[in-house]
């Protein structure tokens, strides 16, 4: 009988070794989150009390210094201090002073300008001046500036240079009323004066078309109705009483 041999075979492998999760390596990473977002509030607050520091420092500059013109810089003296700061803090504080800088030389120039009116009556001797005082704060400044000084004081002295021209026109429309009416009651005097002491019919008559044309004028410039009517029955009132007297002198003889 056959004898059948058994071949015992090896197998050369490595062996497994199964790794437990104990969870560290998420634990780190946990608290690694947890150190970053507090480093990130601690900046966020830090920059929100240096951002806020800046807004106060910049509400409390001089109001010279924030209209004030530095010559070398063509900006508000007040932006030297922005220096001292981070951008950050820097913007904060510049965003204030222009803003401030802004409501300053606009109340600047309409305090200038209420000077100017009362000095300079004239609308164009106002114009004249109030351009010159402009373009000095223009020529003293430069860039974001200067652009709002020019545009600011170009629109205020258009505005106001047309409410001193609206109110000269006024001005000589009632001067040009009382010389009318003056010259009327005057005219309408003298010809019922002359009319009245005898005078040459011919010469009264005169006299009355000047009153009658003065009247006209008068209503024209601007005279109510009510002032030109009686002014007319005035007149005619002395034309009649003028023909009377005439009639009377021409027939007393008669009698």
């Amino acid at each position: 009988m056959a004898v059948v041999r058994q071949t015992q075979r090896v197998f050369n492998k490595p062996i497994g070794v199964t790794r437990m999760n104990t969870g560290e390596a998420e634990l780190w990473q946990t608290v690694s989150n947890a150190a970053s977002t507090i480093n990130n509030i601690a900046m966020d607050y830090e920059k929100t009390v240096g951002v806020s520091q800046a807004q106060e420092a910049a509400l409390g500059v001089a109001r010279d210094d924030v209209i004030s013109i530095d010559p070398s810089t063509g900006k508000p003296v007040a932006l030297k201090i922005a220096e001292q700061y981070g951008s950050i803090r820097a913007r904060a504080f510049t965003d204030i002073i222009n803003r401030r800088f802004e409501e300053s030389i606009s109340n600047e120039i309409t305090t200038k300008g209420i000077d100017f009116a009362n000095k300079y009556p004239s609308s164009a001797v106002f114009n004249e001046e109030m351009s010159r005082y402009i373009q000095d704060l223009v020529d003293s400044s430069n860039g974001m500036y200067s652009e709002f000084i020019q545009e600011t004081g170009t629109v205020y002295i258009a505005k106001a240079t047309k409410t001193l021209q609206s109110a000269e026109r006024a001005a000589a429309k009632k001067s040009a009323i009382r010389a009318a009416d003056f010259s009327k009651q005057s005219l309408i005097r003298k010809a019922k004066e002359h009319s009245a002491t005898g005078g040459d019919p011919a010469v009264s008559e005169q006299m009355f078309k000047e009153a009658a044309a003065a009247i006209q004028n008068a209503y024209d410039v601007g005279g109510t109705a009510a002032q030109y009517f009686a002014s007319l029955d005035e007149l005619n009132l002395g034309r009649a009483q003028a023909s009377v007297a005439g009639l009377e002198k021409t027939t007393s003889h008669l009698s």
